[in-house]
């Protein structure tokens, strides 16, 4: 059975696939390579294949500040300025809601038209707050991703 699960595996197929074709449960496909001193693959790695990986479709709502271009996002010109905007107050220590005030004050409207609420705000900040550089990296790969 080793061998055979160790032949199989180096054509690729995944542990689910040993076990139908030999009928040994996975876990034990499993275990009986390990215990032959087989390296286990990420479920996403097929060494027999050189296949370029489809972008995956997001789903869900586009952060404010992004759109998305073939299942990438990038920069929305129109908006990343806000988004910098409503980072820079913050970080001057503004409130969310006088971020939210400010904007509606000076013209400033979100992506559907309407009026900054703080919790609006509050996504922004949440999503950049962990990773400030992001801005600028979306940038960065929005603009060399398109040469």
């Amino acid at each position: 059975i080793s061998e055979k699960c160790i032949a199989l595996y180096a054509t690729g197929r995944n542990l689910l696939q040993i076990a139908r074709e030999t009928g040994v449960p996975r876990p034990n496909v499993r275990q009986t390579l390990i215990e032959a001193g087989v390296a286990i693959r990420t479920h996403h790695s097929r060494p027999d294949e050189t296949t370029i990986k489809a972008e995956k479709l997001q789903v869900g709502v586009t952060p404010f500040g992004y759109s998305r271009l073939r299942g990438r996002l990038v920069v929305e010109p129109k908006e990343i300025e806000t988004v910098r905007l409503i980072l820079n107050l913050w970080q001057a220590g503004r409130s969310l809601s006088a971020i939210a005030q400010h904007l509606d004050s000076h013209g400033y409207k979100t992506r559907k038209g309407g009026r900054w609420e703080h919790s609006i705000v509050r996504h922004i900040v949440l999503r950049h707050k962990d990773n400030p550089d992001q801005i600028e990296e979306t940038i960065w790969e929005s603009t060399n991703s398109s040469r």
